[in-house]
């Protein structure tokens, strides 16, 4: 608690110095781990308090009086400071309302003690008064104009605090919008792992992080998640990502509270997929993988359809499966591969070599389509050829433990490696 209340008053003092210069932001100070830090800002903000406060007691009740709004507007401050949620707001958001207070409060101190200096009274101070009121609110005006574009700007939140949902969301469907996919996951990600209370960006950033087997990483989003894995919404992606991190008995828990909550969870489905063939039970794990396809998993599950079908020898379903994968996504380097593997079981030299070039061509960096492509040229004698794509597979992965192999068969003429 104290840690908290310190820096919720420095915040608080932050958001002062920003209301007199906007222009500066971001500027953001998120709760500190560390009580020294906490301790520190802790007393710099009491000595500038106590500094006020004496400051009052000397002018006598009338300065006090007088100050009044003032005062108000620091105890708005400090309260936003205290009170403002880091986690989903940034700081700088708070000086639309710490603001306009401030610089009313600084003009109306400098109207009355404009006007209390006259000695005697006369219009003409007067004016003098009203004109430095007015110019005090004109500043205050002008540097709100121009930093509202900055307060307004999704690059500004999100310097200040990545974990705020409104801009994240926005800053990722314009980069989507402009196929900059990539970068657009990756906003989503960091929102996730920066805000546990973000719910549309952890919803979001799931599908591409379980695409990309990054299965440990959305299990410690949905860990942290309470807010949002108690709406169910959720559930089926954890299971998916508990059995893809190998938690078998775990998946299958959450998968079936899910199907429960929401009969065609397709994210549950393909866990239970995982799960069953896990035990052995490729009969049922076909069927949930056949069941998550229709619920709409996609590539994901018919791939891993053929895969389970290509295992039990059913060569025929397992190519409409990867066929399948390819017709609906034509850059999934993993569909083309796995379709290039059936034609070369099955001996049709030419097919299986275009198929693995052509995976090559989606995903320069699939060693295993380039291993296949040594090992099938290899055994039809173009020995020139192989030579060609071992040197590719050590350039893009020296430490393939399957190199020694393919070097010693070349260089001693013999078959290749099985």
């Amino acid at each position: 608690m104290f840690v908290v209340i310190a820096d919720g008053l420095w915040r608080g003092l932050l958001l002062i110095a920003l209301a007199l210069a906007p222009i500066l932001a971001p500027v953001d100070a998120a709760p500190s781990a560390s009580s020294t830090v906490a301790a520190l800002r802790l007393v710099f903000v009491l000595l500038s308090v106590g500094a006020a406060v004496l400051a009052l007691a000397a002018g006598g009740r009338a300065s006090v009086g007088r100050s009044a709004p003032m005062a108000g507007a620091l105890v708005v401050a400090f309260a936003l400071g205290v009170f403002w949620p880091t986690d989903r707001w940034p700081l700088a958001r708070g000086l639309w309302a710490v603001a306009p207070l401030l610089w009313s409060a600084i003009a109306l101190e400098v109207w009355r003690s404009t006007v209390a200096r006259a000695d005697p009274p006369s219009p003409t101070r007067d004016r003098v008064a009203l004109g430095a009121a007015a110019l005090a609110l004109g500043a205050g005006a002008a540097e709100m104009f121009a930093a509202s574009p900055r307060l307004r700007s999704c690059d500004v939140f999100l310097a200040a605090n990545p974990g705020f949902e409104p801009a994240v969301l926005q800053e990722a469907t314009r980069l989507d919008q402009e196929g900059r996919r990539d970068q657009a996951q990756a906003r989503l990600a960091r929102c996730a792992d920066e805000n546990p209370r973000a719910c549309t960006c952890l919803s979001s950033a799931i599908p591409a992080a379980l695409d990309a087997h990054r299965f440990s990483e959305v299990v410690g989003w949905t860990d942290r998640a309470a807010a949002c894995i108690s709406a169910r919404r959720l559930w089926g992606a954890r299971a998916e990502a508990l059995a893809g991190a190998g938690r078998v008995e775990d998946a299958t828990r959450s998968a079936n509270l899910a199907l429960q909550a929401f009969a065609g969870d397709p994210h549950a489905a393909y866990a239970l997929a995982i799960g069953r063939r896990a035990r052995g039970d490729a009969r049922g794990a076909e069927q949930a993988a056949e069941q998550a396809i229709a619920s709409g998993r996609g590539n994901e599950a018919r791939l891993f359809l053929g895969t389970l079908r290509m295992s039990t020898g059913d060569l025929a379903g397992a190519r409409a499966a990867f066929e399948a994968a390819l017709s609906s996504d034509p850059r999934s380097a993993p569909a083309a591969y796995d379709i290039a593997l059936l034609d070369q079981r099955a001996n049709h030299y030419r097919r299986a070599r275009e198929g693995y070039l052509h995976a090559l061509e989606l995903d320069p960096e699939l060693v295993d389509a380039r291993y296949n492509l040594v090992v099938l040229t290899m055994g039809v004698g173009a020995r020139d050829e192989a030579r060609h794509h071992l040197s590719e597979l050590v350039r893009a992965a020296p430490d393939d433990p399957r190199i020694p192999g393919l070097e010693s068969a070349l260089s001693s003429g013999g078959a290749p490696p099985p």
